[in-house]
């Protein structure tokens, strides 16, 4: 099923994005589609870290709404962790090239592997960025390693998104770092926290800010 055959996000996400196993709830998803559909044609939309690909969807899902625009998606695809109880011997690179082929998004999103915190990682993506979506290392000093790499690549109209913010599962250095300079930097700042209304939910709540007064994350 294609996005554009979709009548709605939930059925989105019910038929495409939660067969993938990962941590990104629904609503959260559902963000990450609105925040590319605003922003596609402002310059490329790029995601650190992506496991196998519901964020990766989501975001597609947007850019397929807006008629255009390309995601950079980077990675170490290093499998060195897995989603609760799911087995697939196939290697999470491979199976998200196999993923986007099949939904045709094979053209639209580019797969960049390496480390997020190294300059030859961040030089496979074009300047410009016009909204960055983080979720790979968690660790504060990780974070600040990668910001000083992607934060020049921002573009002035650029919304940026963190997951697992105020998430105390993981830690704090999400918090601690969105904190300390996203919301120095940043306005509009809003948090997705579904996860701390809905116990059961999958963890992870997520800061969205902007970079321009005027221009307003998609809440």
């Amino acid at each position: 099923m294609r996005p554009q055959d979709t009548t709605g996000w939930e059925t989105y996400w019910n038929a495409v994005v939660a067969p993938i196993p990962g941590w990104l709830n629904s609503w959260e998803g559902e963000r990450l589609s609105a925040l590319a559909l605003q922003q596609a044609a402002l310059g490329p939309l790029v995601e650190i870290g992506c496991y196998r690909g519901r964020s990766t969807l989501s975001l597609g899902h947007g850019v397929r709404r807006a008629g255009g625009g390309h995601v950079w998606s980077v990675d170490l695809f290093e499998d060195t962790y897995t989603f609760e109880g799911y087995d697939d011997p196939m290697p999470s690179e491979d199976a998200l090239r196999q993923l986007l082929r099949s939904h045709s998004l094979e053209e639209t999103v580019t797969l960049v592997r390496g480390d997020s915190r190294a300059s030859a990682t961040a030089s496979a993506v074009p300047g410009g960025i016009a909204f960055l979506f983080v979720d790979a290392d968690h660790v504060y000093d990780a974070l600040c390693a990668e910001w000083a790499i992607w934060g020049p690549k921002l573009s002035d109209d650029a919304v940026v998104a963190f997951h697992d913010y105020d998430n105390v599962v993981v830690g704090d250095g999400v918090t601690r770092f969105c904190d300390e300079i996203i919301r120095q930097q940043f306005h509009d700042i809003a948090v997705c926290d579904r996860f701390k209304r809905e116990p059961d939910a999958i963890p992870g709540g997520m800061l969205i800010a902007a970079r321009r007064r005027h221009r307003r994350a998609a809440r």
